[in-house]
Parts: structure tokens; C-alpha cells; sequence
């Protein structure tokens, strides 16, 4: 994505991703802003031709500097909700809904969870044990972690996923037949297969 910086073209400067993602963060730039790759593809369908950028040294977070600049933010749409949520991994607690390193309070481990309040954006806001946080939607699945043996029918050609995500990796899939889950989380069910456990979502 090029920068129009003043006595350039357009093309020497950008924000762009790189071949040695572990250079981020340090100054090895000759002027261009690196991501990392997954970053800067989401990046990209994200602001249209013409967004201003603003290039600055601040400990704030984006939305504080935009909002400082006089410009224009969309707010997350944030609704009330109460559902449990099982966190898959170690997660970051932030105090706002934004991926600001500086708004980090503490890490909590995999667990179930309450929610209360839900972004249009991608994030929950919680209750912990030492108050309220909130969390990103990434590694977590709405429901309760059930342990309990039961028997599940596939009835169709099923696909094996990695964890209780459909954005998750694939393992594999087995036909129609009869198998045994060990644990649930809403639709999503852990089976025991011939080479290995793996989650299956059931309609």
C-alpha cells in the first residue's frame, strides 16, 4: 500500500509485509512501515484508496490519535448479552476493546468463562477474578467445556478440526459412522479416532 508522502511518487514509501517477520519492531525500516503478513493482508481490505495516514510518536492508542486528529472513528457497536465462553488457549485481558499492548492487565488461562457485553468487532467483555476485562474473540468457542462420554452419529462425510473452530486446521474426516466423544462445547463435539483425538461440529 503506498504512502503519497509529498516529492514522491506514491511508491517509495508503503505499508507492507516482509520475508523476516521477526525485523519487526526494530530499525532496520529505510522509511516503510512492515507488519507482519497476516496483519497487513487484513490491512488491506480494511481501508479503501485515499485514507489519510498519519505517521506519529505517541503513547496512545490508534483510536486516541485519530480521535485527537479530528478524525473520523467507528466505534464498535456493543451489545449486552450472557453466554458462556470457553477460552481455548492463554489469552491477553485488556482494559478496552482494543489490541493495545499499554491497555494489557494480566493473561488468563484456558477456561469457561461469562461474557457479558459483546463487540460487533470481535471481542467479549468479561467477569475474572479480579474484575471485569475484556478479551478478543480469537482461540474461544460460545458454550461450556462438558466433559462426559457419549456416543455421536455422523451421518454424513465429517471433517476432523484441530480445535472447535471451522477457521481451524483440518486433520482429516471420516464417513458415516458411529464414534465416541469424550467432551462438548455447544455443537462441537472431541472424538477419539484411529490416529488421534480431533472436534467435530454437529448440526
Amino acid at each position: 500500500m503506498g504512502l503519497d508522502v509529498p516529492g514522491t511518487w506514491g511508491h517509495t514509501y508503503g505499508i507492507h509485509g516482509n520475508n523476516n517477520e521477526r525485523s519487526i519492531g526494530k530499525y532496520v525500516s529505510a522509511g516503510c512501515i512492515r507488519m507482519h503478513n497476516e496483519d497487513v493482508r487484513w490491512l488491506y481490505d480494511q481501508i479503501p484508496n485515499g485514507t489519510t495516514v498519519l505517521i506519529t510518536h505517541e503513547n496512545k492508542d490508534f483510536q486516541s490519535i485519530a480521535l485527537d486528529h479530528g478524525l473520523n472513528v467507528k466505534l464498535p457497536k456493543i451489545e449486552k448479552v450472557d453466554k458462556k465462553v470457553t477460552i481455548l488457549a492463554e489469552k491477553s485481558l485488556y482494559e478496552k476493546p482494543i489490541q493495545y499492548k499499554g491497555y494489557v492487565k494480566a493473561k488468563i488461562a484456558a477456561q469457561t468463562v461469562t461474557a457479558f457485553e459483546e463487540t460487533d468487532n470481535g471481542w467479549y467483555h468479561i467477569y475474572t477474578w479480579f474484575g471485569d476485562a475484556w478479551i478478543s474473540k480469537g482461540n474461544t468457542v460460545e458454550g461450556q467445556l462438558v466433559k462426559k462420554e457419549m456416543k455421536v452419529a455422523l451421518t454424513t462425510v465429517t471433517s476432523l478440526y484441530a480445535s472447535p473452530n471451522v477457521t481451524a486446521v483440518t486433520v482429516g474426516s471420516l464417513n458415516p459412522q458411529t464414534v465416541k466423544s469424550f467432551e462438548q462445547i455447544g455443537n462441537w463435539h472431541h472424538i477419539y479416532t484411529w490416529f488421534g483425538d480431533a472436534w467435530v461440529y454437529i448440526e
